[in-house]
């Protein structure tokens, strides 16, 4: 009986211990699952914190990214407007000067016009050195590909400074290879980084002379170019050697009264060859002469014709021309050139006079100022192109900007004169434009729809396709607010203020389509006409459009992925 008992306690003790781990065991559990509790409770709470952070985060970067954008936009807009307004009376003071030399003139009066001459040449370079300064800054500055001979073009760089080099009583030199083949580069910035360099080596030099070497190494499709100007002038202090390039900056303060200059020459210089993916150094001794040696790469160029000097061109006798422009004096002088020219010449000092002139005389080309009142340029020439007008039309403006050469494009112009221009160059482009059938131009770009070209938004954010992809979403968004604007524009006045507001939002993505109907029935709205075709064209178009930014960010993130 007792052992049964010792047994019985001894399993009841088992058992009260059994329980008792067990109890404990259970109280372990609560409080992990309590502390599992608060852990995740903090991390939701942790979690939620940083997603409101990241939205406000996310809302300020937005807001950053419009206020840049909204920057970025009044900068170029203010730039294209200084531009246009000091280029524009330079540009009749040039051609006024132009047209005087042509004058049976007195030899004191003709050296009075080659003194105002050089003056208004001069002007014109200063003006030229602070904006591309400004847009290679921004980095809106863009290079052209064109087939071009280095040889000829040095040649014609020396012979344009032959008159002063033989004033001065110096010697300009060259060392050129034999075989340099024909190359794609810009040349109107690869002439501007040489003609720069020598005429700094000219203006600093009174004995002896410059002199300008180049040698060339072919291979796998490609040439790399090696430049050297030299010169024997007043040397460069070593103290300055590093300096020469920061913009603003010249060798000295005595430097600057005696010779002039914004001290922007060098670091554009600097910047057009780094583009062309080389770079610029300089060697110098005091008191002895400078050295600047500089690099550029090209591919090599399909062999085919160069383009006619424009000294040489000859324009079609009695070409019909209709120049358009606001400002009287433009008209006067690009009538002068133009009858220089042997063309026959209509006028109109605005975009409704361009069309009454179009129906009445029929021009054979139309030359088109891009900022005018009342009816603009590319307003102009959008409706030309819906009526059926199928000759060239070139643009004519002080702004040469990425976005506005787009923007006249997408128009249907064929291509933009910068102002001021010479009669030389008026005569080139024009020949060049004649050289190229209508239907392989904006025509057909028009024709084909361009609802989205990824290539010409990128002009307009600098390559950066990061910033392409914000501006394309932050579009896309506003597309549904557009659309109920048009829908509920009742009245004329309604309807441009929607199809304003969408023609600016779609040049600045490449929607070129968008971009040039509202363009159109804005300007229809303007002269108090609703135009519901344009209107249902505009809807179906932000549809349209809307699918294919659509289609390009899924790309992108496939690619990303």
């Amino acid at each position: 009986m007792s052992g049964a008992r010792t047994t019985e306690d001894v399993l009841r003790r088992r058992l009260e211990r059994q329980k008792h781990k067990v109890a404990v065991l259970e109280q372990i559990i609560e409080d992990k699952t309590r502390e599992l509790f608060r852990s995740n409770e903090n991390l939701r709470e942790a979690n939620e914190q940083l997603e409101e952070r990241v939205a406000a985060r996310t809302a300020q970067l937005g807001e950053a990214l419009i206020r840049a954008e909204a920057a970025s936009k009044a900068k170029s807009t203010f730039l294209a407007q200084m531009s246009h307004e000091l280029r524009t009376p330079l540009h009749g003071l040039i051609g006024t000067i132009d047209t005087l030399v042509d004058t049976d003139a007195s030899p004191r009066q003709r050296r009075l016009i080659e003194i105002a001459q050089r003056s208004g040449d001069h002007l014109l370079t200063v003006i030229g050195d602070i904006l591309d300064f400004t847009r290679i800054e921004s980095g809106t500055l863009t290079l052209e590909e064109l087939p071009t001979d280095v040889v000829m073009l040095v040649e014609q760089i020396v012979e344009q400074h032959a008159g002063r080099v033989a004033g001065q009583g110096l010697r300009l030199w060259t060392t050129l290879p034999a075989n340099v083949p024909l190359i794609v580069a810009d040349p109107t910035r690869l002439r501007q980084v040489l003609d720069n360099l020598i005429s700094n080596a000219l203006k600093f030099t009174t004995e002896g002379g410059v002199t300008v070497d180049l040698a060339a190494e072919s291979g796998g499709g490609s040439v790399r170019l090696d430049w050297s100007v030299s010169d024997t002038g007043i040397g460069i202090p070593a103290e300055k050697l590093a300096t020469i390039f920061d913009p603003f900056i010249q060798a000295g303060a005595a430097i600057t009264r005696r010779f002039g200059g914004t001290g922007l020459g060098l670091p554009i210089c600097r910047r057009l060859v780094n583009a062309m993916g080389g770079d610029i150094q300089a060697e110098s001794t005091d008191g002895e002469g400078s050295v600047f040696r500089f690099t550029t790469c090209h591919a090599v160029a399909a062999a085919r014709a160069l383009e006619v000097e424009a000294e040489t061109v000859t324009l079609p006798e009695g070409l019909r021309v209709l120049l358009v422009d606001d400002q009287p004096i433009n008209r006067l002088l690009g009538r002068e050139m133009l009858v220089g020219l042997g063309c026959a010449v209509f006028l109109a000092e605005n975009g409704h006079e361009a069309l009454e002139v179009v129906d009445a005389q029929d021009p054979g080309l139309i030359l088109m100022d891009c900022h005018m009142p009342v009816l603009s340029g590319a307003a102009t020439a959008t409706l030309l192109r819906r009526r059926g007008f199928t000759m060239p039309i070139i643009a004519l403006s002080a702004d040469v900007s990425p976005e506005n050469r787009a923007e006249v494009i997408a128009a249907g112009m064929q291509g933009l004169l910068g102002k001021p221009y010479r009669r030389r160059q008026l005569a080139a482009v024009i020949s060049e434009t004649l050289d190229h059938p209508i239907d392989a131009g904006p025509v057909k770009i028009e024709q084909e729809r361009v609802l989205f070209s990824e290539a010409d938004a990128l002009q307009i954010t600098s390559g950066s396709r990061e910033l392409l992809g914000q501006l394309v979403s932050l579009f896309l968004a506003q597309l549904d607010i557009y659309d109920a604007q048009l829908r509920r524009a009742e009245t004329p006045d309604g309807l441009r203020q929607s199809a304003h507001a969408l023609w600016g939002a779609s040049a600045h993505v490449g929607a070129h389509a968008l971009c040039s109907v509202s363009r159109t029935v804005e300007t229809a709205a303007a002269g108090g006409r609703l135009d519901h075709q344009g209107r249902r064209e505009l809807i179906a178009l932000i549809a349209e459009t809307r699918r294919e930014m659509k289609a390009w960010i899924d790309d992108r993130k496939r690619a990303v992925g």
